[in-house]
């Protein structure tokens, strides 16, 4: 029983602390963004990406606000995701 909650707490709760932070760090970037701004979805070039993020990448600049393909305003996407929501400057 020890090995096991050993295991969770090193492995799991780390991957739990690094979604929350990476989270956090995503919607504080997109909300001090001005309104009408156009953002892209940009994958994380190291860990890659799942289908839904590609297509979010795909889609282009959207206004903020606007949902991606996917339904998202901002990255993450999904847990494990590491995807940003960039301005683009016209």
């Amino acid at each position: 029983m020890r090995d096991v909650y050993r295991g969770w707490k090193t492995d799991l709760l780390d991957q739990y602390i690094d979604d929350i932070a990476c989270s956090a760090y995503s919607k504080g970037g997109f909300l001090a963004l001005e309104p009408g701004v156009h953002v892209a979805w940009v994958v994380d070039p190291v860990s890659g990406c799942c289908s839904e993020c590609e297509d979010n990448s795909l889609a282009g600049a959207v206004n903020k606000g606007e949902e991606f393909p996917t339904g998202h305003e901002f990255a993450p996407a999904h847990p494990g995701c590491r995807c940003l929501v960039y301005p683009i400057q016209d």
